[in-house]
């Protein structure tokens, strides 16, 4: 078996599918975007546009991170507005956790992750969307809870994502 430990986690409950439109906040180099937290697990690939000289232009992305509502192009945007539009599973945050471990056989096949220190509880109603923070990325997945405070992530494993953003509202 192999343990992988982390820093921090979020737990966010998973709703059905809606339609969504979104102002996109720049990571900071003005070619990566992200979606506000509640809009960042999107279905398919949303629209992206761009407003300049006074009009929405459509803008084709580099990249697209569904998971966790990451968007990449290959122009810098920097100080424009971007939005993106389309559908997602609206997410609204039911948790936070300090420490989290997920065990793993060495295939990597099933994963199962532990957040520990949750507040206010330990959500027992699923479905859930975990971004658990380390080092140097995070973590994300759909999952369902454990009777044991544990989760067991869809499709078997959750997904590296590369975001290292704390939850909106905490820094």
């Amino acid at each position: 078996m192999r343990v992988v430990r982390g820093r921090s986690g979020v737990l966010f409950a998973v709703s059905d599918p809606a339609p969504f439109g979104a102002v996109l906040t720049d990571v900071g180099d003005g070619f990566g975007w992200v979606a506000p937290d509640a809009y960042a697990l999107w279905l398919g690939e949303p629209t992206f546009d761009v407003f300049e000289d006074g009009e929405w232009l459509q803008l084709e992305p580099l990249t697209v991170d569904s998971d966790c509502g990451h968007v990449g192009f290959s122009r810098c945007l920097r100080g424009k507005v971007v939005r993106a539009r389309g559908q997602c599973r609206p997410l609204s945050v039911v948790a936070t956790c300090g420490r989290w471990e997920i065990v793993a056989p060495i295939d990597g096949s099933v994963k199962h992750a532990h957040p520990h220190d949750c507040a206010p509880e330990f959500p027992t109603v699923g479905p859930l969307y975990a971004r658990l923070f380390f080092s140097v990325g995070a973590y994300v997945g759909v999952c369902q809870p454990e009777l044991n405070d544990g989760l067991t992530f869809e499709e078997g494993a959750p997904r590296y994502a590369r975001t290292n953003r704390p939850p909106e509202g905490e820094d």
